[in-house]
């Protein structure tokens, strides 16, 4: 059985027309943000946010990547280059998660 195929979505009504993740309002930013800043585990995800899985995370993350600011396409410009090829033939389990933010210690 195939898994559910992530879908990023506009619609101008909902989120003033920003990225959403699956007819959610869950923005892909939002995800992108969650997962880079650290704060969230996938598990997290999965437990807080129903519907969001590992493959909406791939999902939101390749969209801000590759269609998002200059900052996000530079942060994971060399992941992208690998997930691209996964996340078109729906390779969410071998597809490796997009680097997060590195916390600096002081």
């Amino acid at each position: 059985m195939r898994p559910k195929r992530h879908l990023i979505t506009i619609y101008p009504d909902m989120k003033f027309g920003e990225p959403t993740i699956d007819h959610h309002r869950i923005t892909a930013e939002l995800m992108a943000l969650a997962w880079w800043c650290g704060d969230h585990t996938v598990e997290d995800i999965e437990k807080n946010w129903p519907g969001m899985n590992r493959g909406a995370v791939l999902v939101a993350c390749w969209y801000m990547a590759r269609y998002g600011t200059r900052t996000w396409k530079k942060r994971w410009k060399e992941w992208l280059e690998i997930a691209d090829i996964k996340l078109w033939h729906d390779d969410y389990k071998t597809c490796p998660m997009p680097p997060q933010q590195e916390v600096k210690e002081e």
